[in-house]
């Protein structure tokens, strides 16, 4: 199963902490192709390293 998460995992604040969180999370689950898009509440704080999250950033969805 594909699923799109749209967070604001690039943000430095708690929301990005939070958010990087849950989607490490849902990345860990097998029989789910994670793909990911950022969205931003504070454009003054953007993380620029998101580490292993970034291939799921660069991740397309599948079609069926």
């Amino acid at each position: 199963m594909s699923l799109v998460y749209i967070a604001p995992y690039r943000q430095k604040d708690s929301w990005g902490i939070v958010s990087r969180g849950l989607a490490k999370t849902i990345a860990k689950q097998d029989n789910i192709d994670l793909v990911i898009r950022p969205v931003w509440y504070n454009i003054n704080s953007r993380e620029t390293d998101i580490g292993e999250l970034e291939q799921y950033e660069l991740a397309k969805i599948k079609e069926k």
